[in-house]
């Protein structure tokens, strides 16, 4: 009796073997982008609760009191926002420099949902922050959205962070005026 594999047999095997990581690799790829996509709403999550318990602990800027601490997007040339800033409003215009945290390669702000009023991003907005106050102990969003109206005061903002690899997956980080803060 012979005790090998024939030819057939290795072409047949390499062959399925091919075929079954040329299914795979697709699949890696999307699972990479969805996982990176779900990693920067954690940390945006993340960091949205530190300037949170900062604003609520009374955590001082440098020699006086912050009123308030703010969360802000910031737009690269071409107007996409990829990058957001953590600061605090002092007394007496002490200045207390925001420090900028970067999405992760690939990924981006497309919209901003402000009830039921819709932000396309780049363009229709230059301003988006959300101010944590210790005095007040409340949150309030600022943005200059003409085609929400001027005196437009929401209360929910949604974020949508989109990955230029595949659009059409999605991770939303939505904060509420109340103070919640979900991924």
């Amino acid at each position: 009796p012979n005790k090998g594999f024939t030819l057939l047999e290795l072409i047949l095997v390499m062959a399925l073997t091919a075929t079954i990581t040329a299914a795979m690799v697709p699949n890696l790829r999307n699972f990479n982008t969805s996982q990176s996509l779900s990693d920067a709403a954690s940390q945006m999550q993340s960091d949205l609760r530190q300037i949170q318990n900062s604003a609520s602990s009374g955590l001082k800027c440098q020699t006086n009191t912050a009123t308030s601490w703010y969360f802000e997007l910031a737009k690269d040339s071409a107007g996409v926002v990829k990058t957001y800033n953590l600061g605090a409003i002092c007394l007496n215009n002490e200045v207390y420099s925001p420090i900028a945290h970067s999405l992760p390669s690939g990924i981006k702000i497309s919209q901003i949902d402000l009830d039921t009023c819709k932000v396309t991003l780049p363009g229709e907005i230059d301003k988006f922050r959300v101010y944590y106050s210790n005095i007040f102990g409340r949150v309030s969003f600022i943005s200059n959205a003409l085609s929400c109206g001027l005196n437009f005061s929401p209360q929910q903002a949604i974020l949508y962070l989109k990955s230029d690899a595949d659009p059409s997956l999605v991770n939303k980080v939505i904060l509420n005026n109340g103070g919640a803060i979900y991924v």
